[in-house]
C-alpha cells in the first residue's frame, strides 16, 4: 500500500500534528463550557489544608502520614510560587502532562512497530476522549499518575535499547515518582522493577542495582519516616480504612452495634469509614503531646472547615477498621465476595462515569455528547452506571493473549517474529495493567474506574499492536487478500526514524 500522508510528515511536522489536535480540542472543549476544576485542592481528602501548603510546606509534608507527599509537594510548591496565579500554572501544567503523555503513548506504539498511521489514530481517539479530557481538567493525581505510567513504558522500552546507566536511572527514577504519589504502586512495584529489569540480562547487575539505589532508598526512605514517626511501614495510613469500605459498613447496623457491645468489633464499627473525626468517639483526637503544635496532625479540620483526614486519629481509626475488617471477612465470607465483585464491576465502568466529574459534564454539551458516543461505541456501555462489555471482555483478553504471545505462545496467523526486547516491552505493558487491576480491586472497592483509567494508556497501546499485528492480518488471510508485510525488528533508531 502507498504510505498515507501521516507516513510522509516530517518528524516536526508530525509533532506540530499532535500539539494542534490536543491543543485543539481543549479549546473545543473550553468553548463549549468546560472549565479546569480546582475544587479538589480544598475539598480532596488527600490534599492537605491548602493554607498549610502555603505558609508549612515542609513541615506538613513531614508529617503526613495519610498520602505519599510527592502531589502535595507540587501543590504547595505551586501554591507558594504561584500565588494569585496558581489556577493558570496548574491549568497549563496539567494541559503539558496531558500532552506528555500523548506523545508516549505515539512513541511507544511506534517502539512496538505500529505504523504511523495506526499509532496516530488510536492515541489521538484516546486524546479526544471525554475521560482524558475530564480527568486533565481536574486538579488531581489520577491524569499526573496516567502520564507518569507512559512515561515509565516509553522509558523501559528506551533502556532495552540504549542499555546506559542513563536510560536506567531515569526509567527506575519515574517509577519512584509513581511510588511517591500513589500508595497503589508500592515499594514493592518499584523492587518487582529492578528484578525485571536485572532478569532482561541486557546490563551486569552491578551497574542495574546502582542506578537503582537512589530511587529505591528515597522511597524505602518514605516508608522508614513513616515507621519511626507514626509507626506504620507504608506510606498511606489509610489502608484500614481502604479495606473496610463495603465491608464493615455493609453489615446491618443493628448487626454492627451488637457486634461492637460485645467488644468483637472495635468502637468505630458504628461508623463509615473516611469521615470527619466528630462521627468517632471523642478519644481518637486525642493527640500526643509533642504533636499538639503541628496544624497537619492536630487540626480536626483544614482551615476552609472541611475535614482534616490527616489528623493524627486516623491512624488509630484506620488499625481499629482493619480490625474489624478482618472479622467481617473472616466470619461473613458473602460480603468479601460482593465487595470483590462490585470492586470490580465499577472497574470495568466508564471512566467518565465518576462523580467528581460531573459538574464538568453537566458544563459542557460537546463532554456529554461525547460520553454518550465514547461509552456506546468504545466502552460498549448500554444502560448509565453498568459496565462497558465491550471493555469486560477486551481488556482480560488482551492481557492474557499478551501474556502468552511475549511467553512464546502466539495466537494462530499471527505473522510477526517478535525479538525478545519486544516481547519485554509487552510484558511491562501486560504486567503493570494487571499488577493494578489485581491490587486497586483487592484493597478498593470504589472509584475502581478511576484507577484503572492510570493505565488506560497501556490498554490502547496494547489494542493498538494487536491490531495491527493480528487482526488486520487475519482479516485479510479470511479474504483471501495478500497478508501485510511482518513488523520491522525491533530497532527504536530505525523504526522511530521520521517520527
Amino acid at each position: 500500500m502507498p504510505p498515507s500522508l501521516i507516513d510522509r510528515l516530517p518528524r516536526w511536522q508530525l509533532g506540530a500534528l499532535l500539539l494542534f489536535v490536543h491543543l485543539g480540542s481543549r479549546v473545543a472543549a473550553h468553548v463549549s463550557g468546560l472549565r479546569f476544576d480546582t475544587s479538589a485542592l480544598a475539598r480532596g481528602w488527600q490534599h492537605l489544608d491548602p493554607l498549610l501548603l502555603k505558609e508549612r510546606l515542609f513541615e506538613s509534608l513531614f508529617y503526613l502520614h495519610a498520602q505519599p507527599p510527592l502531589f502535595n509537594l507540587f501543590l504547595g510548591a505551586v501554591l507558594k510560587l504561584a500565588g494569585e496565579a496558581s489556577q493558570a500554572i496548574f491549568q497549563f501544567l496539567f494541559l503539558g502532562m496531558g500532552a506528555a503523555l500523548y506523545a508516549a503513548i505515539f512513541a511507544v506504539m511506534r517502539r512496538l512497530g505500529v505504523s504511523r498511521m495506526c499509532a496516530f489514530v488510536a492515541s489521538t481517539v484516546f486524546v479526544v476522549s471525554p475521560s482524558y479530557i475530564l480527568y486533565e481538567s481536574w486538579l488531581f493525581y489520577t491524569l499526573p499518575l496516567a502520564m507518569l505510567v507512559g512515561l515509565a513504558t516509553l522509558l523501559f522500552a528506551r533502556l532495552l535499547d540504549r542499555k546506559t546507566m542513563t536510560s536506567f536511572g531515569a526509567f527506575f527514577a519515574v517509577v519512584a515518582l509513581l511510588c511517591a504519589t500513589h500508595g497503589l504502586f508500592h515499594l514493592v512495584y518499584l523492587v518487582a522493577c529492578v528484578v525485571a529489569v536485572l532478569a532482561t540480562r541486557i546490563a551486569p547487575p552491578r551497574a542495574v542495582i546502582t542506578a537503582a539505589a537512589v530511587p529505591v532508598l528515597w522511597v524505602t526512605a518514605i516508608y522508614a519516616k513513616n515507621a519511626i514517626v507514626f509507626g506504620e511501614f507504608n506510606e498511606s495510613s489509610w489502608m484500614g480504612m481502604n479495606i473496610a469500605l463495603r465491608r464493615v459498613d455493609a453489615l446491618p447496623r443493628a448487626e454492627r452495634d451488637r457486634l461492637a457491645a460485645l467488644g468483637v468489633l472495635s468502637d468505630v464499627a458504628a461508623a463509615e469509614p473516611f469521615q470527619a473525626l466528630d462521627s468517632y468517639p471523642n478519644h481518637y483526637a486525642d493527640v500526643p503531646t509533642r504533636f499538639e503544635r503541628i496544624r497537619a496532625l492536630a487540626s480536626a479540620r483544614k482551615s476552609n472547615g472541611e475535614p482534616n483526614l490527616n489528623h493524627w486519629g486516623y491512624i488509630a481509626i484506620a488499625r481499629s477498621y482493619a480490625h474489624d475488617t478482618k472479622f467481617v471477612v473472616e466470619h461473613y465470607p458473602k460480603i468479601l465476595v460482593v465487595s470483590l465483585l462490585r470492586g470490580w464491576y465499577d472497574y470495568f465502568r466508564s471512566s467518565s462515569d465518576y462523580w467528581f466529574l460531573e459538574p464538568n459534564i453537566a458544563a459542557s454539551s460537546l463532554i456529554r455528547m461525547e460520553c454518550r458516543l465514547f461509552d456506546l461505541l468504545l466502552y460498549g456501555v448500554l444502560l448509565k452506571n453498568s459496565v462497558g462489555l465491550f471493555i469486560v471482555v477486551a481488556l482480560p483478553w488482551l492481557v492474557v493473549a499478551t501474556f502468552r504471545l511475549a511467553l512464546g505462545s502466539p495466537p494462530p496467523f499471527f505473522p510477526v517474529d517478535l525479538t525478545p526486547e519486544r516481547r519485554r516491552l509487552l510484558l511491562f505493558c501486560a504486567g503493570t495493567i494487571a499488577y493494578v487491576a489485581l491490587v486497586a480491586n483487592t484493597l478498593n472497592t470504589i472509584e475502581n474506574m478511576r484507577l484503572r483509567f492510570m493505565t488506560d494508556p497501556l490498554f490502547v497501546i496494547l489494542a493498538s499492536f494487536w491490531v495491527e499485528t493480528w487482526v488486520i492480518p487475519r482479516w485479510q488471510r479470511i479474504r483471501g487478500t495478500r497478508p501485510a508485510p511482518p513488523a520491522r525488528p525491533f530497532a527504536p533508531n530505525a523504526v522511530t526514524k521520521g517520527y
